[in-house]
């Protein structure tokens, strides 16, 4: 390289026929940076992974006070109308005539029929329609302050009706 001028590395240079460039800085590499963003991802998701499967889970603790659902009181529905029964818990409260029972207790609608039923008391309950064998379970826990009166009707055949009194609690809650 005789007689060469110095250049600016910007410029090319032609010696003996042959072009050069001087290296310049390197080109950015989008894939490589795609692939450590994607690493550093997977990596940080499996730490979260990790560290969330070894903590002990925290024991279950229930938001209502616990309720025995075995029930005082059975009430079975089918084409000839509502019929009650003393349930498997026994209670001196629940009477038959006139059905009477406490605030708090909880009572089993049995669908003992051939066709769909389907029980409602305005302010107390509506079971939802009721396939033949289909049984609903349900805690009476309005506050009351008075006996209240109310009047079960199966919808399917609103001639079938059944009078229930709710007493309040005996001691408050």
């Amino acid at each position: 390289m005789r007689n060469a001028t110095l250049l600016p590395p910007t410029h090319a240079v032609r010696t003996s026929g042959i072009t050069t460039t001087p290296p310049g800085p390197p080109a950015p590499r989008k894939g490589r940076l795609r692939i450590e963003i994607v690493a550093v991802a997977v990596a940080a998701g499996i730490v979260l992974t990790l560290s969330a499967c070894g903590r002990p889970a925290e024991p279950y603790q229930p938001t209502l006070p616990s309720i025995d659902f075995t029930p005082k009181l059975v009430i079975t529905v089918d084409d000839t109308g509502l019929r009650p029964s003393v349930g498997p818990r026994s209670d001196p409260d629940v009477q038959l005539d006139p059905l009477t029972l406490r605030e708090g207790s909880v009572v089993e609608i049995v669908n003992g029929g051939s066709r769909d039923h389907r029980v409602k008391a305005s302010g107390l309950v509506d079971t939802g329609v009721m396939r033949p064998g289909e049984r609903v379970t349900l805690g009476l826990t309005k506050e009351l302050t008075e006996d209240t009166a109310y009047e079960l009707r199966d919808l399917a055949d609103p001639t079938h009706t059944l009078g229930i009194t709710v007493k309040p609690r005996l001691t408050p809650r």
